[in-house]
């Protein structure tokens, strides 16, 4: 494993920055808080398969690794920090060729650990994603989008942004011969977070609920768990899928229906 973080990756550049980095038998390398561009992995020599590629960068960063050889790999990890609307465009261009073009063997990650509202779900075309993570506020809309636009998408964790309460405002349909349609990503593990609870939360849950027929755990600490597992109880003959959720909510630590 050969780990950079970036004081290595600094000392590195002084030291050797006519070099190339030659690491034929390599198996993992993980790239981590490196917020500016990180030219050493650009001439880097690596073998053709890898166990693991893992890379916590910046824009800058990202688009030069798009231009590079990334091998084939079992677990590939991007996690973006800090990117602004002036890099908005070249950064989804980067990562969408980054995705297309590796070969991933296993799990495909992608992390904003940025604000997000620059980057819209419709622009991420990673149809091989299984991971997302968005650690700062999404709007409803955007959740929605991922779910829609990242067909692999399996494990989903992200903090919703409770600023417009009129994106909650869903509803679940009562008749059965009206069902909702499944959303295209099939997650079978959904995180969601937020800062206070209020009711209007819990409408936008059930309504993701239906729409997710493959869920095995739904965790959100600032949920309660009377009006969701009630909602389960009512519903689960409808969508039997309900029965076999693991449910992490508040107060309860876990339940299971």
């Amino acid at each position: 494993m050969y780990y950079i973080d970036s004081t290595t990756e600094e000392m590195i550049q002084r030291h050797i920055s006519c070099s190339r980095l030659y690491l034929p038998s390599l198996r993992s390398l993980i790239l981590v808080n490196n917020y500016k561009y990180c030219p050493i992995l650009s001439t880097a020599v690596l073998p053709q398969q890898m166990d693991i590629f893992s890379v916590s960068v910046s824009p800058q960063t990202i688009m030069m690794l798009a231009k590079s050889a990334i091998p084939q790999v079992q677990q590939f990890s991007v996690r973006l920090y800090s990117c602004t609307d002036v890099e908005r465009s070249s950064t989804v261009v980067a990562l969408n060729y980054m995705f297309h073009q590796t070969s991933i063997d296993t799990n495909a990650m992608l992390t904003f650990d940025s604000p997000t509202r620059s980057i819209m779900p419709s622009e991420i075309d990673g149809a091989n994603i299984s991971y997302l993570s968005v650690r700062r506020k999404v709007t409803l809309k955007m959740l929605m989008g991922f779910m829609s636009n990242l067909p692999a998408l399996s494990r989903l964790e992200t903090h919703l942004d409770q600023s417009d309460e009129s994106e909650l405002e869903l509803a679940v349909p009562d008749s059965v011969e009206h069902p909702l349609p499944p959303f295209t990503a099939r997650v079978n593990y959904f995180r969601l977070d937020y800062d206070s609870s209020t009711d209007s939360i819990v409408p936008f849950i059930k309504y993701i609920l239906l729409r997710l027929p493959h869920i095995k755990t739904l965790s959100s600490y600032m949920t309660f768990s009377k009006p969701i597992l009630e909602f389960v109880e009512e519903y689960k003959s409808r969508y039997p899928h309900l029965t076999i959720v693991d449910f992490i909510l508040n107060p309860v630590n876990l339940w299971h229906i």
